[in-house]
């Protein structure tokens, strides 16, 4: 039985801005004066260590403002047309923001009301959890047409698995998020698609964090 064929996306930074939402509460609960971080090792900028910034997160990943976090750019866009012109795609989470069930939920439903749809399946992971063993079960259950993150990590792990990547970094925006989707259906949008190539937007190598920072 042929695989069906799949989209598989990282969702903090590539289809919800996680950071603007956490950088806005660590200002007013924390009363930091913080405007923006580089990417996603952050604890120094903030003056606090890893321990103490891990803490906040989870705080912060189960508030209701943790459900109620802005779309990235274009995904709206992205999500609409891919799910208008090529419904047999899966359209799959997987996420590292954490598990239990009230992180869980606000996630789900954040993105049932910024997308207005219900993806194929929403994967909840540990904020330190490699995403491998989750990408490679999927890899065996479906045809993975792009895998699209901003995590250096991630990237690593989506080019070990020899899955085609779209990679992002929340410094460079989404604009090209709409066309990293479309492009490959436009050109038959009822007829099966080749599996894109893999198109690194920015060199991986410059997401890599410090040893003594953070990684998630």
């Amino acid at each position: 039985m042929a695989k069906r064929d799949a989209i598989v996306f990282d969702c903090d930074e590539v289809l919800l801005y996680w950071v603007k939402g956490f950088i806005h509460y660590h200002n007013e609960v924390y009363h930091t004066k913080v405007k923006g971080v580089s990417n996603y090792v952050f604890n120094r900028e903030l003056g606090v260590d890893g321990p103490t910034l891990q803490k906040r997160i989870d705080v912060f990943n189960s508030s209701w403002k943790f459900g109620n976090l802005k779309p990235t750019d274009d995904a709206v866009e992205a999500i609409s047309y891919l799910h208008k012109n090529r419904p047999d795609i899966a359209k799959i989470v997987v996420t590292r923001c954490g598990i239990g069930d009230c992180t869980e939920q606000l996630r789900l439903l954040n993105l049932f009301n910024v997308f207005g749809i219900e993806f194929t399946n929403v994967v909840f992971l540990r904020t330190d959890e490699s995403k491998y063993s989750t990408l490679a079960k999927l890899k065996r259950s479906y045809n993975i047409l792009g895998f699209i993150d901003d995590c250096k990590e991630n990237v690593d792990v989506g080019e070990e698995l020899t899955i085609s990547l779209w990679v992002r970094t929340s410094s460079k925006g989404t604009e090209y998020l709409s066309a990293a989707i479309s492009e490959p259906f436009k050109k038959a949008d009822n007829t099966k698609s080749e599996t894109p190539k893999n198109r690194p937007m920015v060199n991986s190598a410059d997401l890599a964090p410090k040893d003594d920072d953070l990684p998630f």
